[in-house]
């Protein structure tokens, strides 16, 4: 038997020991998702327990029914460079939704269109130009966050409304979710974006990152008074016992024939 050593995130069925129980659990919530029942998961647990590991395999197994939409929000060129705000954070979930509607084999040219022409307020004047020696002015375009946010978070459910008879659903699993507390009135953020969760019937959603149980962005997000608040369903992922541990270790060393 293979070892999965270290913070490896993508593991194989071969790599992917025991959490039988999590994954039978969080499958039959996600699955749900068809009969328009969207459910919003927040995975908590310990750095290096394995979230991100258990939320690439549920990837891995629901690609080919869903259309899973993998985030990672420490990968933003914008965060990288210390410069993450509430734009950075739609613009990397509109190009991850697209790079899964490629992957998919989903038609998404008319999206990119629209989302140049509706996410922008048009200028007067960008600059004028010489034509059959009458000027004419040139209209440009700036970026509108607003627009922008209402474009790519209402983008899920439009899709799934189009392709529906090619898709059950659409996920869209959120990862490294901590960073956003570095946004001004970050608080605000997560109302917004609950209002447009609690609206979509097809789009399920779950979140998890670096913070343990106690971490006070839980609270934000999923305790009584946070903007998730009756509405979220809280996962804990326990470390292995030691049990668990040792039988591990026993198969890896001893494995049948």
């Amino acid at each position: 038997m293979a070892i999965a050593w270290g913070t490896e995130n993508n593991l194989d069925d071969t790599l992917f020991y025991n959490r039988k129980e999590d994954l039978k659990f969080l499958t039959n919530i996600l699955d749900s998702s068809q009969y328009g029942s969207t459910p919003t998961i927040l995975l908590t647990g310990i750095r290096g327990v394995g979230k991100t590991a258990l939320m690439n395999k549920l990837k891995n197994d629901f690609k080919n029914e869903y259309l899973v939409i993998y985030m990672d929000l420490s990968l933003s060129d914008k965060y990288q460079k210390g410069e993450f705000t509430r734009e950075a954070f739609m613009e990397l979930l509109y190009k991850e939704l697209i790079n899964a509607c490629n992957e998919f084999g989903l038609k998404t040219i008319d999206k990119k269109i629209e989302k140049y022409v509706k996410t922008h307020d048009i200028k007067l004047i960008k600059e004028i130009i010489s034509y059959e020696n009458m000027p004419v002015p040139i209209p440009g375009l700036k970026d509108n966050y607003s627009k922008l946010a209402s474009f790519v978070m209402d983008l899920p459910q439009k899709i799934y409304e189009e392709y529906q008879d090619k898709l059950k659903g659409v996920f869209i699993f959120i990862d490294e979710f901590q960073i956003i507390k570095g946004l001004d009135e970050y608080n605000n953020f997560l109302w917004f974006l609950r209002s447009i969760v609690q609206s979509q019937k097809n789009v399920a959603y779950m979140f998890t990152g670096s913070m343990s149980i106690k971490d006070s962005l839980i609270e934000d997000i999923a305790g009584k008074n946070g903007a998730f608040g009756g509405r979220m369903l809280s996962v804990d992922i326990s470390p292995f016992s030691y049990e668990t541990t040792k039988l591990f270790e026993r198969k890896s060393r001893f494995p049948r024939v």
